[in-house]
């Protein structure tokens, strides 16, 4: 909520969906995907247009990011805000690996 606050564009990702769908109904999140094509795609057109944004990605930032990487996406700022202490998580995190 912060990013868009200053009129930025966020992509969070979450390995949990019903914490993306919980920041949707609250309002702090605007969409919820999860495809990387489709979120990329909502990003940069809010960039190009210069209108705030946030899409939360149901995914493991553990595969998302080395993709953005490969993909020579330009990012301002890279945070991972899944929860370490999360069974789930952490879990997901080690698969990854």
């Amino acid at each position: 909520m912060s990013v868009t606050l200053n009129d930025g564009v966020v992509l969070a990702v979450d390995v949990d969906r019903t914490r993306i769908e919980r920041r949707v109904a609250t309002r702090y999140c605007d969409l919820l995907t999860e495809d990387l094509n489709e979120a990329l795609a909502l990003c940069e057109s809010a960039r190009s247009e210069g209108r705030a944004l946030s899409v939360g990605l149901v995914g493991n930032c553990a595969d998302v990011l080395p993709e953005i990487v490969r993909r020579g996406v330009v990012v301002d700022v890279v945070t991972d805000q899944t929860s370490a202490h999360d069974p789930l998580t952490a879990m997901c995190r080690k698969g990854s690996r």
